[in-house]
């Protein structure tokens, strides 16, 4: 393990992090470590997030209409 830290610049507390990763789950990525609440709490805030946007644009829309409709009195 110093052979790797050595030649990398490896920390220690992160090639132990990998190492523990690799034990529990067989991965290093992120994404395979979350826990279930955890993997929950950031697909809630995905969705959140997309329901903004849309109440954003459902908010917008009736005065882009109102523009849309100005401009062909105008004409």
């Amino acid at each position: 393990m110093r052979y790797y830290q050595s030649i990398y610049y490896i920390a220690n507390s992160l090639l132990g992090k990998w190492i523990a990763q690799t034990n529990n789950s067989g991965s290093i990525k992120e994404k395979d470590n979350r826990s279930t609440e955890d993997a929950e709490l950031i697909r809630l805030r995905k969705s959140k997030q997309q329901l903004k946007m849309e109440n954003y644009k459902f908010q917008e829309a009736p005065i882009i209409t109102k523009l849309k409709q100005s401009k062909t009195n105008l004409n």
